[in-house]
Protein backbone atom coordinates (compact mmCIF):
# COMPACT_ATOMS: atom_id res chain seq x y z
CA UNK A 1 0.00 0.00 0.00
CA UNK A 2 1.50 3.39 -0.95
CA UNK A 3 1.94 6.13 1.60
CA UNK A 4 0.65 9.65 1.01
CA UNK A 5 2.59 12.76 1.90
CA UNK A 6 1.12 16.12 1.02
CA UNK A 7 -1.54 16.62 -1.60
CA UNK A 8 -1.47 13.97 -4.33
CA UNK A 9 2.06 12.72 -3.76
CA UNK A 10 2.48 8.97 -3.51
CA UNK A 11 5.57 7.35 -2.05
CA UNK A 12 6.16 3.66 -2.48
CA UNK A 13 6.30 1.12 0.33
CA UNK A 14 9.96 0.44 -0.44
CA UNK A 15 10.82 2.88 2.33
CA UNK A 16 10.72 1.02 5.69
CA UNK A 17 9.04 3.88 7.58
CA UNK A 18 6.17 6.03 6.34
CA UNK A 19 6.83 9.77 6.20
CA UNK A 20 5.30 11.89 8.92
CA UNK A 21 1.84 13.00 7.94
CA UNK A 22 1.19 16.73 8.08
CA UNK A 23 -1.62 15.78 10.46
CA UNK A 24 0.61 13.84 12.85
CA UNK A 25 1.00 15.87 16.03
CA UNK A 26 4.54 16.85 16.93
CA UNK A 27 6.03 15.41 20.13
CA UNK A 28 4.68 17.10 23.27
CA UNK A 29 7.91 18.97 24.21
CA UNK A 30 8.16 20.47 20.72
CA UNK A 31 4.49 21.42 20.74
CA UNK A 32 4.90 23.10 24.13
CA UNK A 33 7.90 25.07 22.83
CA UNK A 34 5.84 26.11 19.79
CA UNK A 35 3.03 27.32 22.06
CA UNK A 36 5.51 29.38 24.09
CA UNK A 37 7.02 30.79 20.90
CA UNK A 38 3.57 31.67 19.57
CA UNK A 39 2.70 33.52 22.79
CA UNK A 40 6.00 35.40 22.51
CA UNK A 41 5.14 36.31 18.91
CA UNK A 42 1.66 37.53 19.86
CA UNK A 43 3.07 39.68 22.68
CA UNK A 44 5.33 41.47 20.22
CA UNK A 45 2.72 42.10 17.52
CA UNK A 46 -0.86 43.18 16.99
CA UNK A 47 -1.78 39.79 18.44
CA UNK A 48 -5.16 38.49 17.45
CA UNK A 49 -5.46 40.97 14.56
CA UNK A 50 -2.54 39.17 12.96
CA UNK A 51 -4.44 35.88 12.72
CA UNK A 52 -8.11 36.89 12.71
CA UNK A 53 -8.40 36.75 8.92
CA UNK A 54 -6.48 33.50 8.32
CA UNK A 55 -8.00 30.44 6.70
CA UNK A 56 -8.69 27.52 9.07
CA UNK A 57 -5.97 25.45 7.34
CA UNK A 58 -3.35 28.14 7.78
CA UNK A 59 -4.36 28.82 11.37
CA UNK A 60 -4.18 25.10 12.17
CA UNK A 61 -0.71 24.85 10.63
CA UNK A 62 0.99 27.40 12.89
CA UNK A 63 1.84 25.16 15.86
CA UNK A 64 2.65 22.20 13.57
CA UNK A 65 5.17 24.23 11.60
CA UNK A 66 6.66 26.06 14.57
CA UNK A 67 7.06 22.79 16.50
CA UNK A 68 8.87 21.19 13.57
CA UNK A 69 11.14 24.11 12.68
CA UNK A 70 12.98 26.32 15.16
CA UNK A 71 14.27 28.28 12.15
CA UNK A 72 10.73 29.21 11.12
CA UNK A 73 9.64 30.05 14.67
CA UNK A 74 12.71 32.18 15.43
CA UNK A 75 12.55 33.96 12.07
CA UNK A 76 8.90 34.85 12.63
CA UNK A 77 9.51 36.06 16.19
CA UNK A 78 12.48 38.20 15.14
CA UNK A 79 10.75 39.53 12.01
CA UNK A 80 7.01 39.70 12.76
CA UNK A 81 6.30 41.92 9.76
CA UNK A 82 7.66 39.13 7.52
CA UNK A 83 5.11 36.67 8.88
CA UNK A 84 2.32 39.22 8.65
CA UNK A 85 3.30 39.78 5.01
CA UNK A 86 3.30 36.02 4.34
CA UNK A 87 -0.16 35.77 5.89
CA UNK A 88 -1.56 38.83 4.10
CA UNK A 89 -0.09 37.98 0.68
CA UNK A 90 -1.48 34.45 0.66
CA UNK A 91 1.97 33.17 -0.37
CA UNK A 92 1.91 30.40 2.25
CA UNK A 93 -1.09 28.86 0.52
CA UNK A 94 -0.06 29.22 -3.12
CA UNK A 95 2.53 27.77 -5.45
CA UNK A 96 4.87 30.06 -7.36
CA UNK A 97 5.46 30.06 -11.10
CA UNK A 98 8.89 28.96 -12.28
CA UNK A 99 10.31 32.47 -12.76
CA UNK A 100 8.88 34.00 -9.61
CA UNK A 101 12.06 34.17 -7.53
CA UNK A 102 14.12 35.80 -10.27
CA UNK A 103 11.40 38.41 -10.88
CA UNK A 104 11.00 39.02 -7.15
CA UNK A 105 14.73 39.60 -6.69
CA UNK A 106 14.90 41.85 -9.77
CA UNK A 107 12.19 44.06 -8.24
CA UNK A 108 13.79 44.02 -4.79
CA UNK A 109 17.23 44.89 -6.14
CA UNK A 110 16.11 47.51 -8.67
CA UNK A 111 17.09 50.46 -6.49
CA UNK A 112 20.11 48.95 -4.72
CA UNK A 113 23.23 51.06 -5.17
CA UNK A 114 25.76 49.62 -2.71
CA UNK A 115 26.99 46.27 -1.47
CA UNK A 116 25.71 46.64 2.11
CA UNK A 117 22.16 47.26 0.89
CA UNK A 118 22.50 44.40 -1.60
CA UNK A 119 23.42 41.98 1.19
CA UNK A 120 20.56 43.22 3.40
CA UNK A 121 17.99 42.83 0.63
CA UNK A 122 19.29 39.36 -0.29
CA UNK A 123 19.13 38.22 3.35
CA UNK A 124 15.61 39.58 3.76
CA UNK A 125 14.27 37.96 0.59
CA UNK A 126 16.08 34.69 1.28
CA UNK A 127 14.77 34.50 4.86
CA UNK A 128 11.18 35.21 3.81
CA UNK A 129 11.24 32.63 1.04
CA UNK A 130 12.99 29.97 3.14
CA UNK A 131 10.28 30.41 5.80
CA UNK A 132 7.61 30.17 3.09
CA UNK A 133 9.13 27.02 1.56
CA UNK A 134 9.60 25.32 4.94
CA UNK A 135 6.08 26.29 6.05
CA UNK A 136 4.46 24.90 2.91
CA UNK A 137 6.43 21.67 3.26
CA UNK A 138 5.83 21.11 6.98
CA UNK A 139 2.14 22.03 6.77
CA UNK A 140 1.59 19.65 3.86
CA UNK A 141 0.66 22.52 1.52
CA UNK A 142 3.35 21.46 -0.98
CA UNK A 143 4.59 18.09 -2.20
CA UNK A 144 8.27 17.22 -1.99
CA UNK A 145 8.88 17.90 -5.69
CA UNK A 146 7.56 21.44 -5.32
CA UNK A 147 9.62 22.03 -2.18
CA UNK A 148 12.83 20.90 -3.88
CA UNK A 149 12.05 22.89 -7.04
CA UNK A 150 11.41 26.02 -4.96
CA UNK A 151 14.68 25.58 -3.05
CA UNK A 152 16.61 25.19 -6.30
CA UNK A 153 14.88 28.16 -7.96
CA UNK A 154 15.52 30.37 -4.92
CA UNK A 155 19.19 29.36 -4.82
CA UNK A 156 19.60 30.08 -8.55
CA UNK A 157 17.91 33.47 -8.25
CA UNK A 158 20.10 34.46 -5.30
CA UNK A 159 23.26 33.62 -7.23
Amino acid sequence: MPYRHGKGSVLTTAHPHPPLSPLSPPPAPLLEQARQDWQLFLQGTAGEQTVSHLSPELLASILQVWACSRFVARSCIRHPSMLEDLFDSGDLERSYDSGHYAQQLDRALATVTDEATLMTVLRTVRRREMVRIAWRDLAGFAVLDETLADLSALAEACL
